[in-house]
């Protein structure tokens, strides 16, 4: 009995982690999906909300900027040890805003993609349920209404 307790809770274990290097070449298949992401997102439903992404990390690289300069700033205008803390820490919070200001914008262009995705699934299984009620009422009843 315990031998077979044993097998389902090494079944129910977690697999160890894959990581990129242990993986092959990509599939044949990549250049055609980036292809349709790019098409998919010039005929989004939602351009203000991803034009108003790419505004934000506009700002969110100029504010990274901004940090970068005035730790700089802090490091040659600044006296003895005072100097080098404030370039470390511009130069931290620089890299800190710019991985979020990147993080960020993409988590929103996911959300779009989702968002048009969902409408144009939605819409295509309307379309199909139509077509499908429409030619069952034809066989049936000799008539279709739209």
């Amino acid at each position: 009995m315990l031998a077979g307790l044993v097998g389902v809770q090494e079944k129910l274990a977690d697999p160890a982690p894959i990581f990129s290097d242990q993986l092959g070449p990509p599939r044949q298949g990549v250049p055609e999906l980036r292809a349709f992401v790019l098409l998919m997102r010039g005929r989004s439903l939602y351009p203000t909300f991803r034009g108003l992404t790419q505004v934000g990390h506009w700002l969110g690289t100029a504010l990274a900027l901004l940090c970068l300069v005035c730790g700089l700033a802090a490091f040659f205008f600044g006296s003895g040890g005072m100097g080098l803390l404030g370039l470390l820490a511009g130069s931290s919070l620089a890299f800190f805003v710019y991985i979020a200001s990147q993080v960020l914008k993409e988590m929103c262009l996911m959300l779009a993609d989702l968002s048009d995705a969902a409408v144009r699934l939605a819409a295509k299984a309307e379309s199909r349920n139509r077509n499908e009620s429409c030619s069952w009422r034809r066989a049936h009843w000799g008539a279709c209404c739209i």
